[in-house]
């Protein structure tokens, strides 16, 4: 299941992350003043990312959690308490 840049961009923002663009694209999430989530792509091109494994990872979502995010059936209140669950 390749991550797109397209698809990383959407999921992100959705779930609230501070996203800042400079040579890469960074997103971190902080929930109750604890960074729970970081992660990163390349701002180079559009199609598919090389690490979207670990972009996944760090994300703290599975595959099928990610399909869920991106159609919209995992919502940002449930992915926080899911995030800040995998910290520990």
């Amino acid at each position: 299941m390749p991550l797109t840049a397209r698809e990383f961009d959407f999921v992100v923002r959705k779930f609230g992350f501070d996203v800042r663009e400079g040579r890469h694209v960074v997103a971190t999430l902080v929930l109750d003043g604890r960074q729970v989530a970081r992660t990163l792509r390349s701002r180079q091109g559009s199609g598919d990312l090389n690490r979207w494994r670990d972009i996944l990872k760090q994300l703290r979502l599975d595959e099928d959690e990610f399909r869920e995010a991106h159609s919209c059936t995992l919502s940002r209140d449930e992915y926080h308490e899911l995030a800040k669950a995998r910290v520990d």
